[in-house]
C-alpha cells in the first residue's frame, strides 16, 4: 500500500509540473496541426511499444530455451552456471529493450513538444492574417 501511495504522489507532481505547460501551450494552437502533431505521436508511441513487445517476447523465449538446456544436464555442478548464464543474458536484454523503449518515448514527446510549439506558430499567423 506505501508503493502505491508513494506512486500516486509521484504522479500527482508530475501532472502538476507538466500538465501547466502543455495546457499553456495548447490554447494557441492551430487544431489541425496540433491534430496531426498528436496522430504522428500516438503512431511513434504505438511502434516504441511494438519493438518493446517484440524484444520482451524474444527474450522470454530465449531465456525458456536455455533454462530448457541448462536443466537438461545432470551434473550439478554444471547446470547452475547455465542457468546463471540463461538468467543474465535474460536480464541484459530486458534492460537493452527497456532503454530503447524510453529513449523512443522520450524522443516521441520532445518531437510532440516541438510540433506543438509549431502549432502555436503557426496558430498565431493565422490570427495575424485573420485581423488585418
Amino acid at each position: 500500500m506505501k508503493r502505491l501511495n508513494t506512486s500516486l504522489v509521484l504522479l500527482a507532481l508530475i501532472l502538476t509540473s507538466f500538465l501547466p505547460g502543455v495546457l499553456r501551450a495548447a490554447a494557441a494552437v492551430d487544431p489541425a496541426c496540433a491534430g496531426e502533431a498528436i496522430d504522428e505521436n500516438a503512431s511513434q508511441i504505438t511502434a516504441a511499444w511494438t519493438t518493446y513487445n517484440v524484444a520482451m517476447n524474444a527474450a522470454l523465449k530465449a531465456r525458456a530455451d536455455a533454462m530448457k538446456v541448462a536443466l537438461a544436464i545432470e551434473d550439478d555442478s554444471d547446470r547452475w552456471p547455465e542457468m546463471q548464464k540463461a538468467l543474465k543474458t535474460y536480464a541484459k536484454s530486458v534492460k537493452t529493450a527497456t532503454k530503447a523503449f524510453n529513449k523512443s518515448k522520450r524522443l516521441s514527446r520532445l518531437e510532440f513538444m516541438k510540433a506543438l510549439k509549431t502549432c502555436g506558430a503557426s496558430a498565431k499567423e493565422a490570427s495575424n492574417s485573420s485581423a488585418e
